[in-house]
């Protein structure tokens, strides 16, 4: 089966999530919400993400990935209606749950849409990299149209109304997954589990656990191990660069409304900006990739955000929408960088049986960075300003590119076959 059966379903879900995380920001803002606000909603979403992101990988390993996808979809529809309610009652509350919501749904889309088409494409591919950059560029498609028509559809009338193109990339993003051909999974086709069985594995790895912990020697040799000690090293890493991301992304928006003055419309474009720079890079990132390995290509992307992220400090010479556009244009490459090269690293690093939990984890340590990120935003931006946030994410990301170095030491990924199933 052709991986790129499954890529309209990363589209459609980032139509809708581009959507949904600006729109939580804006209208937070709109309501009369500050910078406390946006960081709590925020923080509720990564919260979500990370609460739902393993059980949602793995749950996608033991029964195919359109269960998932499906349930994903649906609690987007259901965050995206506690939203508009939020806005048009003005309760404050309600905006951190739809928050929570939108967060699970993440969940539950991103390990197994990003697994789904490694699967797919493992067959012919070898390699992760090509079929995850395919993803890329139609999920930076998908963000980009998104954030193109909430802009069009805030300027010729009210950004709240913006919300009823997420309904319909979800309910578009339900019926992609449905129309996914059966069976969906070659490398699971005859092996894949019924739903009790996930059970019975929680199960298994609580007996495991007990017996790791009752016997110390276990313990220690498995913490000394040097696979184990990559792979929390490497989680590390991941935390302190999403973290960094988190203060970033969570208060640059609020920066473009409050201290530079862009209307709703403007930065929604300027948003756009992001996603249309990590196509264009998405496009070629495989071939880097194969060409210099997954780990440098992961390390320059997170070395250049070090000066990507403390950038508007020295760009607000220029006009309010240039100084966006050039920030969120380099925001855009990083990303392409890192999301291809993270992914690819989780499956090198585990294997192709456990792909989906591994990106789940992955993901769930994005989440945690993601969470203290964004709540941090907020009380440095309460504390200090929001200018102190764009240098607390710049020195989050030098932190992340010394722990990184460390973890990946010696990790061969530049050869054709050397995914291990």
């Amino acid at each position: 089966m052709d991986y790129r059966k499954a890529l309209p379903v990363g589209f459609f879900y980032n139509m809708a999530a581009s959507l949904y995380n600006s729109l939580l920001t804006l209208l937070a803002l709109d309501v009369g919400g500050g910078a406390e606000l946006v960081a709590l909603s925020t923080f509720t979403v990564n919260l979500g993400f990370l609460l739902s992101s393993p059980y949602g990988g793995s749950l996608g390993d033991r029964i195919g990935r359109k269960t998932p996808l499906l349930t994903g979809f649906l609690i987007l529809l259901v965050s995206s209606i506690l939203l508009v309610l939020a806005y048009r009652s003005k309760i404050f509350s309600l905006f951190p749950v739809s928050g929570l919501f939108a967060g699970l749904a993440s969940g539950f889309i991103s390990p197994n849409i990003s697994m789904l088409v490694v699967e797919l494409g493992a067959v012919r591919e070898k390699r992760p990299e090509k079929p995850l950059s395919r993803l890329g560029v139609w999920s930076g498609l998908g963000w980009s149209l998104g954030l193109v028509v909430g802009a069009i559809v805030s300027s010729l009338s009210t950004t709240v109304h913006t919300a009823l193109v997420i309904s319909l990339s979800s309910t578009a993003g339900v019926i992609a997954t449905i129309a996914l051909p059966k069976p969906m999974l070659r490398l699971e086709q005859g092996t894949i589990a019924k739903p009790t069985s996930f059970l019975h594995g929680v199960v298994e790895r609580v007996k495991l656990v007990y017996v790791i912990v009752s016997h110390p020697p276990i313990l220690y040799r498995r913490l000394l191990s040097r696979g184990w000690s990559r792979f929390i090293l490497y989680n590390l890493a991941i935390v302190a660069c999403f973290t960094g991301t988190g203060m970033f992304f969570t208060q640059m928006p609020t920066y473009l409304r409050q201290a530079r003055g862009l209307s709703d419309s403007l930065v929604l474009i300027a948003l756009a900006t992001h996603s249309i720079s990590s196509t264009i890079l998405f496009e070629t990132i495989y071939t880097m990739a194969s060409a210099v390995g997954a780990q440098k290509l992961l390390l320059l992307g997170i070395g250049c955000r070090i000066v990507v992220f403390i950038a508007p400090l020295i760009t607000e010479w220029m006009p309010a929408m240039m100084q966006a556009l050039v920030t969120y244009t380099f925001t855009g490459a990083t990303w392409a960088m890192i999301s291809v090269s993270a992914n690819s690293l989780a499956v090198y690093l585990t294997s192709m049986k456990s792909g989906g939990k591994a990106i789940g984890v992955l993901n769930s340590s994005m989440g945690i960075g993601l969470i203290i990120g964004s709540l941090a935003s907020g009380i440095v931006a309460k504390l200090y300003s929001l200018r102190a946030c764009f240098i607390v994410a710049s020195s989050l990301m030098l932190v992340s590119l010394l722990i990184l170095r460390k973890a990946l030491k010696g990790l061969r990924t530049t050869g054709r076959n050397t995914l291990r199933r």
